[in-house]
């Protein structure tokens, strides 16, 4: 009797081991699985910063490790539509120009925005940019003349000709094609160029902004020379989403109080600003965050103030 109840529990404790293991097995896959499973969505919106761009948006072309294709300048008009065409383009720019480019002004003031870029150049301490429709190259050239690294994308050829920095723009049609930098750009600035482009091209200068850490665009909400994308606030927040891009809710009403506040220096008061009015700033998240664009905290500051009081219990 005591022989047989001795089997038994042997049996037993076997028989708990065995379930023990299999309790063990079964938790440590599951915490593998969620763990995977957290890794993978947090990689998908949140790249590491010593990870390697990569794209997860709708573009057709990778950007990270493709060449840019070459630039696609405007393809020339008969002398009789340019003729037509010119007639009806009044204050705008783009002489020569078929009448999907141009539109620019020779001296738009709403587009001139120094507190902002000064922001851009002395806060977040960026390196470099690109201006995508950037008309003459007015905010290129203010960038260029502060030792930021700068170049630009314009597609009319008679913004191109008339450009104060030849040196820096490349003429290119959005319609005929993409185009990006060949290196990452710390930020894409671009005013007043989203509505000239029809949705049918939007991947083509969504290439040129995906090569950006941050990008500063502002939209019309009204009509003008060839505005043929006019669409709400919503509208371009969820058309940029698409691309890999996150809004930036407290940058952009940050940055429109910035443009905003400065009309005060004009006189009484009144100076139109379009990114004051329809800014939008966005974070490319397939671009890892740099570090030193945090114009928060200054860490050079911080040693110097913390120094006085070295050695005190409380530092």
């Amino acid at each position: 009797m005591t022989e047989h109840n001795g089997k038994n529990k042997h049996r037993t404790d076997i028989m708990r081991l065995i379930t023990v293991i299999v309790g063990i097995v079964l938790f440590l896959s599951y915490c593998g699985r969620v763990s995977s499973d957290t890794s993978a969505a947090f990689s998908e919106r949140s790249p590491s910063a010593f990870s390697e761009p990569s794209s997860n948006s709708a573009l057709p072309w990778d950007v990270f490790h493709m060449k840019s294709p070459p630039p696609q300048p405007v393809l020339a008009i008969d002398n009789d539509i340019k003729k037509e065409i010119y007639a009806k383009r009044g204050i705008y720019g783009g002489k020569d120009d078929p009448v999907h480019v141009g539109g620019f002004l020779q001296n738009d003031t709403s587009s001139y925005e120094p507190w902002i870029w000064d922001w851009l150049i002395n806060e977040m301490k960026i390196e470099s940019m690109v201006d995508v429709g950037c008309g003459r190259g007015i905010s290129t050239q203010y960038f260029s003349q502060r030792g930021v690294k700068a170049h630009c994308f314009e597609g009319s050829s008679d913004g191109v000709k008339n450009s104060l920095v030849p040196q820096l723009v490349t003429e290119h049609d959005f319609t005929r094609g993409p185009i990006w930098t060949d290196d990452i750009v710390d930020v894409a600035w671009s005013i007043e160029f989203l509505e000239h482009v029809g949705t049918e091209h939007m991947a083509n200068y969504m290439a040129a902004f995906k090569k950006a850490r941050i990008v500063f665009v502002s939209h019309s909400i009204w009509g003008g020379w060839h505005h043929v994308t006019v669409k709400k606030r919503y509208w371009w927040i969820e058309a940029f989403r698409d691309y890999g891009f996150e809004y930036m809710p407290e940058m952009s009403e940050q940055m429109q109080d910035q443009a905003g506040h400065k009309q005060r220096f004009f006189p009484k008061g009144k100076r139109h600003s379009y990114f004051h009015n329809n800014g939008l700033v966005f974070r490319n998240m397939d671009i890892p965050w740099k570090h030193k664009l945090h114009p928060w905290v200054k860490e050079e500051v911080i040693k110097k103030e913390y120094s006085k009081y070295k050695g005190t219990r409380n530092v």
